[in-house]
């Protein structure tokens, strides 16, 4: 069996037990963060959080020894014939066969964490090949890990929703559709793999979910203290690294697009069914790319030339729009994209194989700065975060 590689994906960390940055390139997130102080946010989650731990006292439930575990991790292992391999696999499976009775192990402020979970998570690191810091670990460090990192998982998460932010059916559907096309599969593969190693599919979607909720609270929290200085670019640029990039050869995209931004005026299925009949309208003839670029789209910079974004570079656009954009031919029109920004409608112009200018090489630069500074700021956040949280710990998993 072909492993499948999930984007994005959760992959348990040791040390922090943070949620990798995965959809994200140059952020500049918007999405609604609340106005009380961390002092305030961590004294009040303290006070609910013990609370809701009286209440989750009377709220443990018990499942019967013969009762399936569902497993959210990748098909990993399966295909693979190596010893190391074959240790992983047995791991997981003696993880499955213990199907102990479920309880609660933790509460984070007022969400419960169950046995369940831990055995899960701690499944999902053994079976992840790319998870290499886990191949080492006891039983017990796993099991403290995989706690911990769910730890700091309910923390973003009830954080994420006192800030509102929600995350609708249709991005989880594109979500899945990116996992599909990373692995060069269709949809009904994937989910036909997904069942034959057990995943069950709305565990696979509550996972895709909960990971895009706390990239678009990183975005709004993290990524607007994030800040490249004009000194850092030309320093590394004088790096031996710096000096690679000016001097390489990349491929380049001539692309332009329609983007509708997602608000109270036009919610995000507005935004896709319009964009939806824009295509119908282009694929007919009926319209021009460029006079509904000029009419309708709401990027500032753009929508002005037709909606032309010149030549890309690669990493020069968020994920979601650099992937569709990768797989289209020439003059091939995308179906809507959702992101950070909003919905897009995309169309590749032309394709080449050129050096980059001093100005590309520069924002290239910053980019990847802005990258690495970004995530060495979320995981200094998300530690504070769970730092200022009500944790209760109850019977240790099992």
């Amino acid at each position: 069996m072909h492993q499948l590689r999930f984007f994005p994906v959760l992959i348990l960390v040791a040390a922090l037990g943070c949620t990798g940055a995965v959809l994200a390139q140059e952020a500049t997130g918007s999405a609604s963060s609340t106005t009380a102080s961390a002092a305030e946010r961590a004294s009040a989650r303290k006070s609910a959080g013990k609370m809701a731990s009286k209440k989750a006292q009377t709220k443990r439930t018990r499942r019967t020894p013969d009762a399936p575990i569902a497993a959210t991790t990748t098909a990993a292992a399966a295909s693979s014939d190596s010893d190391q391999n074959q240790d992983v696999r047995d791991d997981a499976a003696d993880l499955a066969r213990h199907s102990s009775a479920d309880y609660i192990v933790a509460v984070v402020n007022s969400e419960p964490i169950t046995n369940t979970e831990v055995r899960i998570n701690m499944q999902r690191a053994l079976a992840n090949p790319t998870n290499t810091e886990v191949r080492g670990m006891s039983r017990a460090q796993l099991q403290k890990a995989a706690l911990e990192h769910l730890i700091f998982q309910k923390a973003q998460l009830e954080q994420a929703k006192e800030n509102g932010i929600t995350v609708d059916d249709l991005a989880v559907d594109q979500a899945e559709r990116m996992v599909a096309l990373q692995n060069n599969i269709s949809l009904e593969e994937m989910h036909q793999r997904l069942a034959a190693d057990n995943i069950a599919l709305k565990d696979f979607r509550r996972d895709l979910r909960n990971q895009i909720t706390i990239q678009r609270l990183r975005d709004a929290e993290v990524a607007p203290r994030v800040k490249v200085t004009d000194l850092e670019v030309e320093q590394y640029l004088q790096s031996p690294q710096g000096q690679q990039i000016a001097n390489t050869v990349v491929p380049q995209t001539h692309v332009r697009h329609i983007l509708l931004l997602v608000n109270d005026k036009r919610s995000t299925q507005q935004s896709v069914a319009l964009l939806n009949d824009f295509k119908k309208r282009l694929q007919a003839g009926t319209a021009d790319f460029d006079n509904l670029a000029r009419d309708y789209s709401q990027d500032p910079t753009s929508a002005a030339k037709g909606g032309d974004l010149g030549w890309s570079r690669p990493g020069m656009f968020v994920p979601e729009f650099e992937q569709v954009m990768n797989q289209l031919q020439d003059d091939q029109i995308s179906e809507p994209i959702i992101t950070r920004y909003g919905v897009h409608l995309i169309q590749v112009l032309d394709r080449r194989e050129s050096t980059l200018s001093s100005e590309e090489v520069r924002e290239g630069i910053r980019a990847q700065l802005h990258e690495k500074q970004l995530e060495e700021a979320y995981n200094t956040w998300a530690r504070e975060l769970r730092d200022s949280a009500y944790v209760e710990y109850r019977d240790p998993p099992q």
